[in-house]
């Protein structure tokens, strides 16, 4: 558990809000004018927490523009986007960071090609026996597993730097949703649950009217290129998957003024 008046040596400034529902208490934060233009909603992934959006948050909250644009990393993704199927009237447009509209194979991906690709390095360790127990000590092996997953930036790094991205992790319990979020890469019920969303009628229909975009770290260790932009691809045939140099999974940290840069760009083209 994370102290509300923790800043991480000032790093983290925001106030917490919370919103119950499903059974859970839900962290946020809430950003920018009562009356803003627009709303960014930024989904992080694991093993991450809203930390990883603090150079976005002051400059996305100085944009002057309208509806709700998707912001969404890793995990993010997939529940955004679902979300959005769901509920497309709610979304003016979607950009992805290192992160995929859903779980499964898309149609159209050449098996073979993907197959001599190979697993990435993230895929092997969480099919291996090393998952369980590293992942149940997140609190000590948080770098570790983000310099696996994919992390480039060194010198952000910090004493406080890395207990802001430990500190959600200070039990084995506390690191039960971290290791079961990969395991629904390979579960068919997650596949049920993303495939219902899409078969909706009219909902693919209505997501594929709003601007999309991608970009992913050439550095990534979680998901081949291929199956990320076929997943972009199934829904949104002409977006722009954009490959960054020099930047791993988690391109709010590797890359962040680029990023900010390409978002504005993109909202203000779209």
């Amino acid at each position: 558990m994370i102290e509300e008046s923790e800043t991480f040596g000032g790093s983290w400034s925001y106030k917490a809000q919370y919103f119950s529902g499903n059974g859970f208490r839900h962290h946020f934060v809430d950003e920018g004018s009562s009356d803003p233009g627009e709303t960014f909603v930024l989904l992080h992934g694991e093993a991450t927490w809203g930390y990883i959006s603090r150079a976005f948050i002051p400059r996305l909250s100085e944009l002057d523009v309208r509806d709700v644009t998707l912001v969404m990393q890793d995990w993010g993704g997939p529940i955004g986007t679902n979300f959005a199927l769901r509920h497309p009237d709610r979304i003016k447009r979607i950009f992805y960071i290192d992160s995929f509209p859903r779980v499964g194979i898309p149609a159209g991906i050449d098996m073979t090609v993907l197959a001599q690709q190979g697993a990435t390095p993230w895929a092997e360790f969480f099919t291996s026996e090393a998952f369980d127990p590293v992942m149940s000590h997140l609190g000590r092996s948080i770098l570790s597993i983000l310099k696996l997953v994919g992390f480039v930036n060194h010198d952000v790094i910090n004493d406080e730097w890395i207990r802001a991205y430990a500190s959600p992790f200070p039990t084995p319990e506390s690191c039960k949703g971290a290791k079961a979020f990969p395991l629904n890469t390979m579960n068919p019920v997650s596949f049920a649950y993303f495939e219902a969303a899409m078969k909706t009628p009219g909902a693919v229909e209505a997501l594929a009217t709003k601007p999309a975009m991608s970009v992913m770290g050439e550095e990534d260790r979680t998901l081949p290129p291929l199956l990320a932009e076929g997943m972009l691809r199934e829904v949104w045939p002409d977006a722009p998957f954009v490959k960054l140099p020099g930047v791993g999974h988690f391109a709010q940290e590797d890359a962040p003024g680029t990023l900010v840069a390409m978002i504005e760009q993109f909202v203000r083209s779209r």
